[in-house]
C-alpha cells in the first residue's frame, strides 16, 4: 500500500473520530448558560421592589432540550461524518470510483453543514472538515496505475 493511500484512509478515519467527538461535545458538554433573577415583592405603598440575586449555571444541550430540527440536523451530520470515514477507508483499499464519489459527496455535505451552522455547531466540526478535505484531495490523486 502506498503512502498516499495510508494517509487518505487515516485522514478519513480521523475525520470521523474528530467529527463524532465534536458532536458529543456539542450535545453533552455544558456550553450554554442559564440565568435567573429573582425579584423581591413588596407591599403597596412601601416603595419599589428590588432585584434579588442572579443565579447562573452552565447547562448542556441535552439539559435544555434539543428541538426536533436540531436533532435531525445533528443525526444527519453524524451519518455524513460516518460516511466520510467509511468511504475514505474503503476507497484507499479498492480505488473504486463509486467510493471516491461517495467520499466527495459526503465531504461536500459536511462543508454545507458547517457553513449552515457556522454560528453554532460549525466550529466544532472544522477539524473534521479539514481532514475530510485532505482525504478527498488524496482520493483524487490516488488513481489506479495500469499493470
Amino acid at each position: 500500500m502506498r503512502t498516499l493511500q495510508r494517509i487518505e484512509g487515516l485522514s478519513g478515519a480521523f475525520a470521523s473520530l474528530l467529527g463524532l467527538a465534536g458532536l458529543l461535545v456539542v450535545i453533552f458538554a455544558p456550553l450554554g448558560t442559564y440565568g435567573r433573577t429573582s425579584t423581591i415583592v413588596v407591599t403597596p405603598g412601601s416603595g419599589p421592589g428590588t432585584a434579588g440575586p442572579t443565579t447562573t449555571r452552565s447547562v448542556s444541550l441535552v439539559a435544555t432540550g434539543i428541538s426536533a430540527t436540531a436533532a435531525y440536523f445533528l443525526a444527519f451530520i453524524a451519518l455524513v461524518i460516518l460516511g466520510i470515514g467509511i468511504s475514505a477507508i474503503v476507497h484507499s483499499q479498492t480505488h473504486s470510483n463509486a467510493w471516491r464519489a461517495i467520499l466527495w459527496l459526503t465531504t461536500a455535505l459536511l462543508l454545507a453543514g458547517v457553513v449552515v451552522a457556522i454560528l453554532s455547531v460549525g466550529p466544532f466540526l472544522l477539524p473534521s472538515l479539514l481532514l475530510a478535505l485532505v482525504a478527498s484531495v488524496l482520493a483524487g490523486l490516488n488513481r489506479p496505475t495500469a499493470a
